[in-house]
């Protein structure tokens, strides 16, 4: 997890996106400045049986925007096809869950987030510190250690006090960073970075894992 610029918010964005999903929330008569009901449900059209996830529309901007990077564990994304059929390894996160904060955040550009699938599960509605958000970071919040197990594991950045370390705690657990597939990723990763240091130029690794590409630099594996 490093500092990532918060994109600008497409043109046709409130065309697309925010005035369909406020009309949603007019015609289930929902206060737009209230939580979403939890219940799939709420996201349901009115006046159809489509569902009315207009954020879905943002995927591609999104997708390019942030340089198709989950935006928390910065492992570039790629679809997979799998015995021919297309498996999605994204998603899109709202950032500030909207069954805990107000339901137009579905519709907002600022509130969404391209996301690994695997960890837009891990997260679900755990409320992340807006301080900790990657678009809003202004350091490095963890960094990456080797465990007896030999599993690279997320953990506190050192530099930080003591207090806020156990945030950082809570927000590695709340994203789910140390979740075994993550790790497993992770492990996989770092393994063919150091295994083909020679091969890989320095630009590649960066763009394809920018945070396991510091970390490795920092701890002259690389």
């Amino acid at each position: 997890m490093i500092p990532v610029p918060m994109p600008p918010e497409p043109p046709d964005f409130d065309e697309r996106v925010r005035r369909p999903g406020r009309e949603h929330l007019r015609q289930k008569s929902h206060n737009p400045d209230q939580p979403a009901p939890n219940h799939g449900d709420f996201w349901r059209k009115v006046d159809t049986q489509g569902e009315a996830d207009y954020w879905r529309r943002a995927r591609d901007d999104l997708k390019e925007s942030y340089g198709h990077r989950c935006v928390y564990s910065c492992f570039y994304l790629q679809d997979e096809c799998v015995y021919g059929s297309v498996q999605f390894k994204h998603s899109i996160d709202h950032f500030k869950p909207v069954s805990q904060h107000p339901a137009r955040l579905a519709y907002e550009w600022s509130n969404l987030r391209w996301a690994w699938e695997l960890m837009n599960t891990c997260k679900k509605d755990n409320i992340i510190p807006e301080a900790h958000d990657p678009t809003r970071m202004k350091t490095n919040l963890v960094k990456l250690q080797k465990d007896e197990y030999d599993n690279w594991k997320v953990v506190p950045n050192p530099k930080h006090e003591e207090a806020a370390k156990g945030d950082i705690i809570k927000t590695i657990d709340g994203l789910g960073l140390n979740n075994r597939k993550i790790i497993e990723a992770r492990n996989a990763c770092i393994r063919d970075f150091m295994e083909m240091c020679d091969v890989y130029s320095d630009a590649l690794m960066k763009e394809r894992q920018p945070f396991i590409y510091h970390e490795l630099k920092e701890l002259d594996l690389l």
